[in-house]
């Protein structure tokens, strides 16, 4: 599990939504790693991943096999450094 201290309390006024948003980009593709990647890496070992956004925090999680945790810290550190974000027009 890997928090992260942002939240709602962190919106500029008059945006409302933003923190989550960001959640959900989250599971988006990186610089390294296609977009699904992480879904099927976590299917792969029978586990299960999801994230929440509260207040104050964000958080994002995998329970996986003891021996998946090295790919699953992997996957986090590259999402949080290689997010890969795209205009759709």
């Amino acid at each position: 599990m890997v928090w992260y201290k942002i939240g709602s309390a962190d919106k500029p006024p008059g945006k409302f939504g933003i923190a989550h948003f960001f959640e959900h980009l989250m599971f988006k593709a990186t610089a390294n790693h296609a977009a699904g990647e992480l879904d099927r890496a976590v299917a792969e070992t029978g586990g299960s991943h999801n994230a929440f956004t509260s207040y104050d925090y964000s958080a994002f999680y995998e329970r996986v096999a003891a021996s998946a945790l090295e790919q699953m810290m992997s996957f986090e550190a590259d999402r949080m450094r290689n997010l890969t974000l795209t205009m759709m027009s």
